[in-house]
């Protein structure tokens, strides 16, 4: 998948350069104004790649703390991992159901609450 990253980052480059070109141009010829636009869809475009790749770094680091603090305490809530790493419940919740479907965790409800632990034996 990193490939895949760099093939876009390198396209986008390629058509940005493409675009100042035009730029250059028309502001030689004083002509069509929708290059500028172009130009900042393409920006917007890199940042938001920029931004897919800090998150990925973001959820590895949380799952892992998920994962320590999972084995400190055995059987954690939602609610006990929000307060232990210091983000929203729900958040927590999407962690956890995630760490579940990829079978690093598994789920017991008791009652209203559902307890998350390891998969892995001790």
């Amino acid at each position: 998948m990193p490939l895949d990253r760099v093939v876009i980052n390198r396209d986008l480059l390629k058509i940005k350069d493409l675009v100042c070109r035009r730029e250059m141009i028309l502001e030689e010829h004083k002509g069509i104004s929708t290059v500028p636009s172009s130009a900042r869809r393409i920006g917007e475009t890199e940042t938001m790649l920029r931004m897919r790749k800090s998150r990925g770094a973001t959820v590895f680091r949380r799952k892992k703390q998920i994962a320590y603090v999972v084995k400190k305490n055995g059987k954690v809530s939602s609610t006990l991992v929000a307060k232990e790493l210091g983000i929203s419940r729900n958040r927590a919740n999407e962690y956890l159901k995630e760490m579940e479907r990829t079978e690093l965790l598994r789920s017991k409800k008791n009652g209203k609450v559902v307890l998350y632990e390891s998969k892995v034996n001790r």
